[in-house]
């Protein structure tokens, strides 16, 4: 596939244990450190009364698509997240097999796109907004998605990654490791020439990695955060890995 184009007009993360430019720098060198335990602090934009019930990882989601639309209106929003609210659905099952009570407000939040309904109902948007799971290539797919959006005639595409803890018992059940933190990042796209990339698709592992150069600090991470990490290096060329995508990257500012 030919080499697609695009430029980053901001970008907003909720990184645990990341509050300043030391924070920041010392994570870029080492981002494997972070932990569920360490904190994240910010300024809510979406008033507490009704992103209460969010797990952590949409919390931050919702709040970094805020934070963006505070000076900036999108034509199009998409969220992107592997598990979503799985947490909802484990404590929802655990409450049926006990023969408890479940919660109406656990019920409401269980669903994917609950961090994205909990923005758009806040700040009254009124822009399609779209949520994404396509296993370890959500990220992937959100930009392919913002991009089809980009050609179609949207000014400007806000994407928020996130992704929220895994639970205990559903957890097990996925063969990837997972991350041990939430996080969330918000990138407003628009048609550009700042960065291109060319992406790749394979179901087989070996072969969607053979020749490729691969940083395992960074290979670790979600795709998102990969990503972050490089553009905030300022790398002239990279690669993000998904679950089944590759996607080489080229920056030319």
């Amino acid at each position: 596939m030919k080499p697609i184009s695009l430029a980053i007009q901001e970008i907003v993360s909720f990184l645990p244990g990341v509050k300043s430019a030391e924070e920041l720098e010392k994570w870029l060198n080492n981002p494997s450190s972070s932990t569920q335990t360490d904190v994240v602090s910010f300024n809510r934009l979406i008033p507490a009364i009704i992103s209460r019930r969010l797990d952590k990882g949409s919390l931050f989601a919702a709040e970094a698509a805020a934070k963006i639309f505070e000076h900036d209106s999108p034509s199009y929003i998409i969220f992107s997240s592997r598990h979503g609210e799985l947490a909802k659905g484990e404590k929802i099952l655990t409450a049926i097999n006990q023969g408890s009570e479940v919660s109406p407000a656990d019920f409401s939040h269980s669903v994917h796109n609950s961090a994205s309904g909990i923005f758009s109902i806040a700040k009254h948007i009124t822009a399609p907004v779209t949520s994404i799971a396509a296993g370890g290539d959500s990220f992937h797919c959100a930009l392919i998605d913002a991009v089809a959006a980009l050609e179609d005639g949207a000014q400007s595409v806000l994407v928020v990654d996130f992704e929220n803890i895994l639970p205990p018992l559903l957890g097990r059940s996925f063969p990837h490791a997972s991350q041990s933190f939430c996080y969330a990042i918000g990138i407003m796209l628009k048609i550009g020439t700042e960065f291109s990339f060319s992406p790749s698709f394979s179901r087989n592992r070996a072969t969607l990695l053979k020749g490729c150069h691969i940083q395992s600090s960074s290979y670790k991470l979600p795709s998102s955060l990969q990503f972050l990490r490089y553009s905030l290096l300022r790398s002239r060329e990279f690669e993000t890995f998904g679950g089944n995508s590759t996607f080489t990257w080229r920056r030319y500012e």
